[in-house]
C-alpha cells in the first residue's frame, strides 16, 4: 500500500474475509437453507466461495492499481477509486452501467441486512425470548418501528462517516466473520452443542473488537479477524468436548441416521 499502509499480510487477509469468511454473512447464509438439497448446498458454498475469492483479489488488485493510476488520493477521497478507475479507464456509458451495478448490489445488500436485522431482533429475541406469547400482529409491528430506527442509525452512521467506507466494511466483515466457526462445525461436526457455539462466539466477538481497537500491533500484520478466528474454533472445539454430547434426537434430526450428513435432503429447522 502507499506508504507502507497495507504490507502483504493485510491484503492476503482481506483476500480470505472477502472470499471464505463471506459464508458467515447472514444474508447470505440464509439462502443456503431454501436450496432443494444437501449436495446443492455443499457445492454452493464451494463454488461461492470459490467465486468470492476472485472477486475479492480483484477488487484487492484495483486498489494497488488506483495508487499508480490515481496518485495523490488520501483518506476518504480513496472511496471513490473503483467509480474514478471506470470513468478514467472505460468508455462512459460502459463505466455508467458497471457503477450503476455497483449501486445496486449495495441497495440489494442494504435491504438484506434490514430484513435479516429486523428479523433477529423481531421474531428470535422478543418473540423466541422476551415474549414468547406475542402475536404475529404485534411481531409485525414492532418489526416496522425496528426497522425505522436501523435505517435510521446507518444514515447518521453514513453522515457521521467515523472512518472510510473501506474501514467501517472492513470491521463489519471481521465481526461477521466470527460466526463461521458455529456455522461450519454446527454442519459438520455432531459433537459441536449450543452452548459452546454461544461461548466461543461471545468470546470471539469480544477479542475482535478489542484486538482491532487496541491490539493491531498483536496480530503480526494480519487482520483481526483470522486469530480471533481461529482461537473461536480452538474454543469451540475444546468447550464442546467437555459439555454433554447432543441429544441422539438432534442429532438424527440435523444429521440422518447415518454416520455423516445425508447427501440429498436438508436437515429440518429447529422449532422453538
Amino acid at each position: 500500500g502507499a506508504a507502507g499502509k497495507y504490507p502483504w499480510t493485510a491484503y492476503v487477509s482481506m483476500i480470505v474475509m472477502w472470499s471464505f469468511f463471506t459464508i458467515g454473512q447472514p444474508t447470505l447464509f440464509t439462502k443456503f437453507y431454501a436450496m432443494r438439497d444437501y449436495r446443492t448446498m455443499f457445492k454452493a458454498v464451494i463454488l461461492g466461495t470459490l467465486g468470492m475469492l476472485l472477486a475479492a483479489t480483484m477488487i484487492e488488485w484495483s486498489g494497488v492499481m488506483g495508487i499508480v493510476s490515481l496518485p495523490g488520493l488520501t483518506g476518504k477521497e480513496t472511496d471513490f477509486i473503483v467509480p474514478m478507475l471506470l470513468q478514467q479507464n472505460l468508455n462512459p456509458y460502459v463505466a455508467a452501467i458497471l457503477i450503476a451495478g455497483i449501486v445496486s448490489a449495495g441497495m440489494s445488500t442494504i435491504d438484506a441486512l434490514l430484513v435479516v436485522a429486523t428479523g433477529g431482533i423481531c421474531r428470535d429475541i422478543y418473540q423466541h425470548g422476551i415474549n414468547p406469547q406475542a402475536t404475529d400482529e404485534q411481531v409485525f409491528r414492532l418489526s416496522r418501528i425496528v426497522t425505522v430506527l436501523i435505517g435510521i442509525a446507518g444514515i447518521i452512521v453514513g453522515i457521521m462517516k467515523p472512518a472510510s467506507i473501506f474501514e467501517l466494511i472492513r470491521f463489519s466483515f471481521g465481526g461477521l466473520g466470527i460466526w463461521v466457526a458455529p456455522v461450519l462445525l454446527g454442519m459438520y461436526w455432531k459433537r459441536a452443542s449450543l452452548k459452546a457455539a454461544f461461548i466461543s462466539v461471545i468470546i470471539g466477538e469480544v477479542l475482535y473488537v478489542s484486538t482491532a481497537l487496541w491490539g493491531q500491533g498483536l496480530t503480526f500484520g494480519f487482520d483481526p479477524l483470522i486469530p480471533t478466528w481461529t482461537l473461536t474454533v480452538v474454543l469451540m472445539v475444546v468447550i464442546s468436548l467437555f459439555d454433554k454430547p447432543v441429544d441422539a434426537s438432534v442429532l438424527e434430526r440435523h444429521f440422518g441416521k447415518d454416520a455423516g450428513p445425508r447427501p440429498d435432503t436438508l436437515p429440518e429447522p429447529a422449532r422453538a
